[in-house]
């Protein structure tokens, strides 16, 4: 049992770095020149995957709900402004950042009621976005890493946490987690391009596009 499962922790942990190689790619293809523009990366946790891929450090501001991602984030990266703050009522000026990036934060807010004023502060604060999220219909839990834990009803979910240890969670600790679907992640964010990312035999990850350049090729593609 535990050999199976620190074998299957090794093969998810390979997948999730190549993934996470895939997605800064398609960041850096999406928005050319990142030296040029001013990004906000909402829900930065401890700054492990943008800070440390964007060679343009200066460039990056952060914004994270947590005292200690915060606390642990100065440490991995002292050069880089962050502040406190929720991602779904930020302190930050209409259109004040360029690029508005936030991996895996979407999920985490609360409700689908929560989830719609946290994508109305991200298209408010940005003039482009960049929304990573788990794709709901993988057949892998990527956060308990079970398969099919996000169907279980919630009920259910805190009674086996309660007795096993999963995933990111320690035994007794249970967070609520709203994965989205391809449509659900457009209804939240209508203007966007949503992106299909797949390492395996199913897309694992959505992303909501939103750029100058992209919406262009889009009207273009209408028009066509």
């Amino acid at each position: 049992m535990v050999l199976g499962e620190i074998m299957l922790n090794k093969i998810f942990n390979k997948i999730q770095k190549e993934n996470r190689s895939r997605k800064f790619n398609l960041f850096t293809s999406t928005f050319d020149n990142l030296e040029k523009y001013k990004i906000l990366d909402v829900g930065c946790g401890e700054g492990t995957f943008l800070e440390e891929m964007n060679p343009y450090k200066n460039n990056i501001t952060a914004v994270d709900i947590s005292e200690i991602n915060i606390e642990q984030f100065k440490k991995n990266h002292p050069s880089i402004k962050i502040s406190q703050g929720d991602a779904k009522n930020m302190d930050f000026d209409d259109k004040s950042f360029d690029i508005l990036f936030s991996n895996a934060v979407i999920e985490h807010v609360g409700d689908i009621i929560e989830q719609k004023k946290y994508a109305s502060e991200i298209r408010r604060v940005g003039k482009s976005y960049f929304i990573i999220t788990p794709n709901k219909w993988f057949p892998f839990e990527p956060h308990y890493r079970f398969p099919l834990f996000q169907f279980i009803p919630k009920k259910i979910q805190k009674l086996i946490t309660k007795i096993f240890s999963m995933g990111n969670y320690p035994r007794g600790c249970w967070e609520d987690i709203n994965l989205l679907s391809a449509s659900q992640l457009k209804s939240l964010f209508p203007e966007a391009k949503i992106i299909k990312l797949r390492m395996t035999i199913y897309p694992e990850t959505l992303i909501a596009i939103y750029s100058d350049k992209l919406n262009r090729e889009v009207q273009s593609e209408n028009i066509d």
